[in-house]
Order: structure tokens, then sequence, then C-alpha cells
């Protein structure tokens, strides 16, 4: 069977550590970006299951990514 992939956008680099250890210690595949602007490169090539985020970011909000992956073509 094939693990979960999810992809972690967490700007604080300790947070984003424990996150993915948590993730990871309950069998998911786990990309971590600490960038916003390196998530959507993820998202077409990792292809995610869940994106999980917070919504404020370092001079941004997670809705970026979000229309940013919208605008994908289907």
């Amino acid at each position: 069977m094939e693990k979960k992939k999810v992809l972690l956008l967490e700007d604080d680099e300790d947070k984003a550590k424990e996150f993915k250890s948590a993730f990871q210690s309950h069998g998911y595949d786990v990309k971590l970006c600490t960038v916003l602007a390196d998530c959507l490169g993820n998202v077409i090539h990792f292809v995610p299951d869940l994106i999980a985020t917070r919504y404020f970011l370092k001079g941004d909000t997670a809705l970026t990514l979000v229309d940013e992956i919208r605008s994908i073509p289907q």
C-alpha cells in the first residue's frame, strides 16, 4: 500500500521539523516547504493528498497558494 502524501508548508523551521516528524511517525510521506514560492512546484510534482499549512505566513497568506493551485490547468 502506497503511503499518503502530505505537503507541509511552515515558515518556522523548528515547528516544521516537529510537524514533519509527527506526520512521518503516523506513516505519511512528507514533503516540506518553508517558503510559499517553493510550494507550487511541489504541488504539481509531488501531488500531495493533503496540504497542511497555517493561514498567516511571512509576508503572505495561505490563500495565495490556494489561488495558485486553482489556476493550474486540469
